[in-house]
């Protein structure tokens, strides 16, 4: 029992030092984890309350209107007016506000209409604000349009006599972008899709009180160039959304098109 008593003192006494170290390395260990892990869960908490309050706008299409022929060379003027509402805690700022027509039929398939005048540029909307913008389309673009929606109507029509099995054919793809920052000095972007599919005379009700009032709407027919119109979309809870992120170079690419394509608008509707 003595010689184990012995044994003991001489392991506390050679050994103490190294049990020691290897005890305050092991809590130097898990105090670096318990640091880390802590570390990492602040951070976490801090981006998430950080997103929580970053601006979310949402844009939404209220009415349009195609107006009559108002100047001797035919000029016209179609115009979507959208709604903007930031459902975000932090203020939006500089909201740069895009609209253009898809084409869907022939070599203009896809094919991208830009809206006629230059992009709008709102200051900023505070969280929880709501604001209003349009985009108009001029003479040239509402032609590029009602040829397209002339075509989608003949498909349509031919598909309803082989027996309507057929997915409809889609109408011009109206599309309204805004680009915006937050206080970071992040873009972020939101985009709205609806389906423009014809045009109703604005004094449809006047025309004809039978149910038949098909037989007035654009296209099939021509325009009249003394009466407005009204676009017909589809459904709204059938219009897509999308959100993301997008970089000051595509910005910029998307404001170089607008003012190329609002020189050459210009350049036409002044005969130059």
């Amino acid at each position: 029992m003595q010689d184990i008593f012995e044994f003991l003192s001489i392991v506390n006494r050679d050994f103490s030092g190294i049990l020691s170290f290897l005890v305050a390395f092991l809590l130097l260990i898990v105090t670096t984890i318990y640091v880390l892990q802590t570390k990492k869960q602040v951070e976490a908490t801090l981006l998430a309350v950080r997103k929580s309050s970053l601006p979310q706008l949402v844009v939404e299409y209220d009415s349009g209107h195609l107006s009559e022929v108002f100047n001797e060379r035919g000029r016209r003027q179609l115009s979507f007016n959208c709604s903007i509402t930031n459902y975000g805690q932090d203020p939006a700022l500089s909201i740069y506000c895009f609209g253009e027509a898809r084409l869907q039929n022939g070599t203009d398939s896809n094919k991208a209409v830009a809206a006629s005048h230059d992009s709008e540029l709102i200051a900023g909307l505070k969280g929880g604000d709501e604001t209003s913008f349009s985009i108009v389309f001029e003479t040239a673009e509402i032609e590029a349009i009602l040829n397209d929606l002339s075509i989608t109507h003949k498909k349509n029509i031919q598909r309803l006599q082989n027996g309507g099995h057929e997915e409809p054919f889609s109408g011009v793809i109206i599309a309204v972008m805004v680009v915006y920052a937050n206080c970071f000095n992040e873009l972020s972007f939101s985009e709205t899709l609806v389906e423009l599919s014809w045009f109703n005379p604005d004094n449809l009700n006047d025309l004809e009180k039978s149910p038949n009032r098909n037989k007035y709407t654009v296209p099939p027919n021509q325009l009249k160039n003394d009466l407005g119109y009204t676009p017909m979309t589809i459904n709204p809870r059938f219009t897509p959304a999308r959100y993301g992120s997008i970089t000051e170079e595509e910005l910029k690419l998307l404001l170089t098109k607008r003012s190329d394509q609002l020189t050459r608008v210009c350049a036409r509707e002044l005969n130059i």
